[in-house]
Order: C-alpha cells, then sequence, then structure tokens
C-alpha cells in the first residue's frame, strides 16, 4: 500500500483511457494523493470526478485532442499537483463512507 501511495505521488499523472470503469478506484486512489488523472470522457467517470479541477477528460475517439490535453497538463507541473492537492478536502468529503451512506 505505501509503494502504490509512494508511485501516484511520484508520478505527474495517472491516465486511464478505458472505456469501462466501473468503480474508479484507481482514478480515487490518484486523486487522494494529488496526482492529475487523464480520463476517457465517459458519462459515468465524469458524474463521480467532474467536480475535481485534477480529473481531466479526453474524448475518447480523438487521440490529438487527448494528447494536447495530457500535454497542457503536464506542461503545468506542479501548478497542476497543487490544484490536486487544493481539491483533497472536497475529495475526502464527497467520497467519507459515512456521508455516502447518510445520502443512500
Amino acid at each position: 500500500e505505501a509503494e502504490l501511495v509512494e508511485a501516484y505521488r511520484e508520478c505527474r499523472g495517472l491516465v486511464l483511457l478505458s472505456e469501462f470503469e466501473a468503480f474508479g478506484i484507481p482514478i480515487l486512489e490518484a486523486l487522494a494523493c494529488g496526482t492529475p488523472v487523464f480520463l476517457s470522457d465517459q458519462p459515468t467517470t465524469r458524474s463521480l470526478f467532474a467536480d475535481s479541477p485534477a480529473a481531466h477528460f479526453c474524448p475518447a475517439d480523438d487521440l490529438d485532442a487527448t494528447a494536447r490535453i495530457v500535454e497542457d497538463v503536464l506542461e503545468r507541473g506542479e501548478a497542476a499537483r497543487e490544484e490536486a492537492v487544493a481539491a483533497l478536502p472536497r475529495l475526502r468529503e464527497r467520497f467519507d463512507p459515512d456521508a455516502i451512506a447518510e445520502r443512500k
């Protein structure tokens, strides 16, 4: 577990361009470590992570546009990571197990 956290913190971004992401656990793990994520623009992932400034949605059918999105964020370097870290309190609140149970 510690190695996984360290890997997320050391990487500049998580690229997960899957057409299907049932639970979003890798996305949530990366965001919780302050790592920007690049996702296929799918309704499910957008509904879960659209309010996170560190979640970047890429068009599934346009590789060039996806590359530009990734490049733009990576060029921002530490500023992109700081943006992700600043969003952590909202992320914790949204995905807090007790809060989820209360909403359900």
